[in-house]
């Protein structure tokens, strides 16, 4: 598979599984099942033996269909994604009872082919990360690419690096790990700035990313130059209110954003609160000069739908900070 910056125009043309979302919610089980479920589940908390939790292997496999189903519609929005990724290991467990049949004598063996099928998947994304990390590195800070040769010319590099992001992405922390070390081993004097929205009302990017990306450059040594108490590495978190002011008056060279899910029809997507935000005032102060990208997977390519539902979480994540005082005004907490 190949990895590469995506013309959002030419996005349409990716090949995906059509009706992904309709055959996880075709399997959504009715009350009838539903009830036999649960008292299969009850017969298994009053100690009856695992056998005898189900008939046979395909019921199981109906079980494990149910509960992608609930998994899809936890995050309306990343619901591509996961069903992209609860599909793969799916796919083996149906494989494995079409192969060896649907009889409980299996059952030890099916744990044991799920068990391998997750581990597959789970290594195989550390392999696209790795790929998205190489790829990133090779198309936005090509100095860090070992491939790079260096051409002489009269016009003095600029060395200062600096990053804008809101929020947590797994991918860009991950990204962001391998550029801090590619900066930290340069034989040129470049220095990393690392800003981060708060993301509140949860804080995601001062508790998460920034905290995280400060524990990792501190317990690796690399937030100074070597043999010396000058910084090379800082990781600042701004209040999200800000990041307009932000972007009017410090140089910022990328702004990197993670998405959650990315619409096949005209590449437009969907990412937490206040990544509009970072985008429009980039646009608006620096006409495009800082450009925004987003760093994803494939998998959260998805099919177009009429409406996706915005997720909102609960109100009460906006009034304890405020000190868990109640306040007789409407909340509206929009996540993304």
């Amino acid at each position: 598979m190949k990895f590469h910056l995506s013309n959002h125009k030419k996005i349409n043309e990716y090949q995906i599984v059509p009706q992904l979302k309709d055959i996880i919610d075709r399997v959504y089980l009715p009350d009838k099942i539903h009830t036999g479920l649960y008292e299969l589940q009850r017969d298994r908390l009053s100690e009856e033996t695992q056998r005898e939790k189900f008939i046979n292997l395909n019921q199981t496999f109906l079980y494990l269909l149910n509960i992608a189903h609930h998994i899809s519609v936890i995050r309306p929005t990343m619901s591509t994604s996961i069903i992209n990724d609860v599909s793969v290991i799916l796919n083996e467990a149906k494989n494995f009872i079409n192969s060896h049949g649907s009889s409980l004598d299996h059952t030890a063996e099916f744990q044991d082919s799920l068990s391998k099928s997750i581990k597959d998947y789970l290594d195989s994304a550390t392999t696209v990360q790795k790929r998205i990390n190489r790829d990133a590195i090779q198309h936005l800070f090509p100095m860090f690419d070992p491939s790079y040769v260096y051409q002489d010319s009269d016009i003095v590099p600029d060395y200062n690096i600096s990053i804008l992001t809101t929020s947590f992405s797994s991918t860009i922390y991950k990204f962001l790990l391998v550029l801090c070390n590619a900066v930290h081993s340069s034989s040129k004097p470049y220095t990393l700035q690392v800003t981060i929205s708060e993301s509140r009302p949860l804080n995601e990017g001062a508790l998460y990313l920034a905290q995280r990306i400060n524990d990792y450059i501190t317990t690796n040594n690399l937030r100074y130059f070597p043999n010396t108490k000058n910084p090379r590495i800082r990781i600042t978190v701004i209040t999200d209110s800000s990041i307009a002011y932000y972007l009017k008056t410090n140089k910022v060279i990328y702004c990197l954003l993670g998405v959650d899910r990315v619409v096949g029809k005209d590449g437009s997507v969907f990412n937490k609160m206040g990544s509009a935000c970072i985008s429009m005032a980039a646009n608006y102060y620096h006409e495009g000069e800082v450009p925004v990208f987003v760093v994803t997977q494939r998998d959260k390519i998805g099919e177009d739908e009429d409406e996706i539902n915005m997720e909102e979480n609960e109100s009460s994540e906006i009034t304890m900070v405020i000190g868990g005082q109640e306040i007789v005004i409407n909340i509206l907490n929009l996540y993304e």
